[in-house]
């Protein structure tokens, strides 16, 4: 019985089991749409990689500050002035104090490092070494140096997301470190390499972004959309040629150029386009013509051919945006055809100057009316914008003060046509240019009576609206002359229509305001 309780009395004695200690919950770090993010708010928006690796490194200041991982000095002695870093290690991801801080460290060395080898690529102009000059070639040394140390942060931070992150965040990380390496392959010409890797990243983020939220799937898929240049771009380089991948359809490397991802590559796919237009200009007759103002404009010289074929190349693209909805896309769009047409005039200027004589014909082209043909595509283009943004103020019930200055923009420009020579006097052209003015006096005629009525002046408005009433009537009557354009012959009976409430309206108002 004693035996029994002494032995009771021991057993109590003893220290309680500890309590099992709750599973540490897997991290959760979303690294693409955080990427997305800070790029577009640090720089990125406005391709200034400069100003991203310095908010990177600012970022890292901070990280290693609170985590308390700043380089230490080396050899443990204080008055050491060499210091070595404290790297996030397995060891430190492994045990409780794993942090999501600490993936986002190292995430944030990774993009500063590639943020780095861009604005070296943007300032030594974007070529990897095509110059051979001593610049070219340590500006490409440092670019692929740092991708390389990009590419190895992104490794280790795979890695890393083995030891405590949960799943969807190690795929993440794997589609990350996959689109590193294809960077690198991509600058060092690892054709292969490159287009396998980035191919892997674009199958990551495609899964990905179908379980995900509607932000972070947003993210995911412009990610994996910005891998299809570059896959492309590395399948034409393997050997495969322009018919392999559709790249002689030069209009769908010009939508590449505008996609996500592009920036990259943006100067090696002009590159091709010029390769292929080059080509075509060297392996055609020797000879393109060009029709203006029904005559025949030859052009033997191949530096011009070019110049045109990437007018036209732009026009094409244009033509197209206009077929959508996307507004922003057609102003890009205008941007880069003027942009075209002004190159081509410059070069067709010098090269008139350098032959000497602006009333001669070197070598089988006609200067003098090439740069009147290329003045008068390009104020097409500027009109097409101009009507293009009437139909956008109309859209959005702008005010007649701002119709007023678009309409003035396009009627100068209208004239500009008008006063091209270089045909018969009285021929259609010089006939067609003559009503497109009249159209546009008379558009811009009845915005000016709604100003002068906006303001209170009515008998201005009666009498400038009248005014577009009779010119609207010999617009119409010109037009019908010419062969009827029946759209313009609609829009002016509508015109004519409306502009007959106008001024009825305006002499309302008139009459009320001097009866009181």
């Amino acid at each position: 019985m004693s035996d029994e309780k002494e032995m009771v009395i021991i057993d109590s004695t003893q220290p309680p089991p500890p309590p099992l200690s709750p599973p540490s919950p897997l991290l959760r770090f979303p690294l693409h749409s955080l990427i997305s993010s800070r790029q577009q708010n640090h720089g990125l928006k406005f391709s200034d990689h400069g100003s991203y690796g310095s908010y990177c490194s600012r970022r890292i200041r901070r990280l290693r500050s609170s985590l308390l991982l700043t380089n230490r000095p080396a050899g443990g002695g204080r008055r050491s002035k060499k210091y070595e870093g404290r790297p996030v290690t397995a060891d430190v991801m492994r045990g409780e104090g794993g942090r999501v801080d600490h993936l986002d460290l190292v995430a944030m060395e990774a993009e500063r490092a590639w943020a780095n080898a861009m604005s070296c690529k943007a300032s030594s102009g974007g070529r990897g070494g095509g110059g051979g000059g001593e610049e070219d070639k340590g500006g490409r040394r440092r670019r692929v140096s740092r991708l390389g140390k990009a590419a190895k942060h992104a490794a280790r931070l795979e890695g890393l997301c083995g030891f405590g992150a949960d799943e969807r965040t190690r795929v993440e990380a794997a589609a990350y470190a996959a689109w590193m390496r294809g960077a690198r392959g991509l600058e060092v010409e690892e054709w292969e390499k490159a287009a396998k890797d980035f191919g892997v990243a674009q199958a990551l983020l495609k899964g990905l972004a179908e379980t995900a939220g509607a932000e972070e799937r947003r993210a995911l898929e412009e990610r994996a959309e910005g891998c299809v240049p570059s896959i492309r771009y590395c399948k034409y380089n393997m050997g495969g040629g322009s018919e392999a991948v559709g790249l002689d359809d030069r209009a769908d490397l010009l939508r590449l150029l505008d996609g996500p991802g592009a920036a990259g590559l943006r100067e090696k796919l002009e590159g091709l386009l010029d390769e292929g237009r080059k080509r075509e200009a060297r392996d055609g007759d020797g000879k393109t013509d060009v029709v203006f103002r029904g005559r025949e404009v030859a052009v033997a010289d191949a530096g011009v051919r070019v110049k045109l074929l990437k007018a036209g190349d732009l026009q094409k693209e244009l033509t197209a945006a206009l077929g959508g909805d996307d507004e922003e896309l057609v102003e890009k769009c205008y941007v880069k055809a003027l942009t075209a047409y002004d190159d081509a005039l410059d070069f067709v200027g010098r090269a008139q100057a350098k032959d000497g004589s602006k009333a001669s014909k070197s070598a089988g082209t006609d200067f003098p009316s090439l740069s009147r043909y290329l003045k008068y595509m390009k104020l097409r283009c500027m009109m097409g914008r101009g009507e293009s943004m009437v139909r956008a103020l109309a859209g959005s019930h702008g005010s007649p003060h701002e119709l007023v200055h678009v309409y003035e923009s396009l009627l100068q420009n209208a004239k500009q046509v008008q006063d091209l020579g270089g045909g018969e006097p009285g021929d259609e052209f010089g006939r067609e240019a003559e009503a497109q003015v009249l159209r546009l006096r008379t558009l811009r005629c009845r915005q000016l009576g709604l100003v002068y009525e906006s303001m209170g002046e009515y008998g201005k408005a009666v009498a400038v609206l009248g005014l577009a009433q009779d010119l609207a009537t010999e617009t119409g009557e010109r037009y019908e002359a010419l062969g009827g354009d029946e759209e313009v012959l609609v829009e002016m009976a509508e015109l004519e229509g409306a502009v007959t409430g106008d001024k009825s309206r305006a002499q309302a108002r008139a009459y009320l305001k001097e009866t009181g």
